[in-house]
């Protein structure tokens, strides 16, 4: 019912559980070995039950949370932790009495190739007019891009995907000039700026947790 008295639930175990009575929550502990930074602890619920998944350290912080996972109600985080021990909660969104599964794994993430691009100093070079495709793992990942321009020119930045995409563009000295969020297609982030000649940089990043995966293009386009 509390941290204090978290079940032992080991890596590659399932179980099949309930919140019972009306407002109940569980939770669970497991200890994570030692990682390479392609792989992730996959947890996940399953089931008719909405559930929410969060994830804490040994003080109880917390490190991740997911309510619902794409269209369903159930829930899946990818923690990218290791060599501690964590903390599982899981409760049902309204408080209501159902069942529901819980399983960990520990799996291996496909990175995208621009990795690590998580800081403005990691940053990669984008070409203009050629779209790349990039992953946003875990879901609190940014992706880092800089591009340079010869001349005064009308800027375009745009996402393609199916998630929901947040640009910020700054400038050499790492001042924003502009950001954006929906103004593209569905949720995709939208910018188009006049800039001076220069080196740019730029970084996307998702809005929410509710996706496991993020993958998105992204194109530049100067005139």
């Amino acid at each position: 019912e509390d941290q204090a008295s978290a079940f032992q639930l080991e890596i590659g175990e399932s179980l099949d559980l309930s919140f019972f009575p009306s407002g109940d929550e569980d939770w669970f502990k497991t200890t994570v070995p030692e990682l390479d930074s392609s792989q992730a602890l996959n947890i996940y619920t399953t089931g008719d039950s909405d559930t929410i998944l969060e994830v804490y350290d040994s003080s109880g912080s917390l490190l991740y949370e997911n309510d619902d996972t794409g269209d369903s109600t159930t829930s899946q985080i990818l923690a990218f932790v290791q060599g501690q021990e964590v903390f599982i909660r899981v409760r049902e969104y309204d408080g209501e009495i159902g069942d529901y599964g819980l399983a960990v794994e520990q799996i291996r993430v496909q990175l995208d190739e621009f990795e690590p691009d998580n800081s403005q100093d990691e940053a990669s070079l984008i070409p203009f007019d050629e779209p790349q495709s990039h992953s946003l793992i875990p879901s609190d990942d940014e992706d880092w891009f800089r591009f340079v321009l010869s001349a005064n020119s009308e800027v375009t930045l745009r996402t393609l995907s199916s998630i929901d995409t947040y640009i910020e563009i700054f400038d050499s000295s790492g001042i924003m000039i502009a950001e954006d969020d929906d103004s593209g297609d569905g949720y995709n982030a939208f910018i188009q700026k006049d800039l001076t000649e220069g080196e740019y940089y730029f970084k996307v990043y998702l809005v929410g947790s509710e996706t496991v995966q993020a993958n998105y293009d992204v194109i530049v386009t100067v005139e």
